[in-house]
């Protein structure tokens, strides 16, 4: 809870430095999933659309 609570509270005090953090629902997915987890989920789509492969988005989730 602790961390939950944490991430997500530093994320809403630091939004107007953070320009792509647009929406409470971007806040709340950064704030859940962490930079690690964002960071995965866009490499993960990044690749898919360069290399055309589905499989990769199946294997990365």
């Amino acid at each position: 809870m602790i961390l939950l609570l944490h991430r997500i509270s530093i994320l809403f005090l630091i939004k107007p430095l953070v320009p792509n953090l647009k929406s409470k629902l971007d806040i709340l997915f950064t704030g859940w999933f962490g930079p690690i987890g964002v960071a995965a989920f866009y490499y993960a789509q990044f690749s898919m659309i360069e290399t055309g492969i589905e499989q990769l988005w199946l294997l990365s989730v």
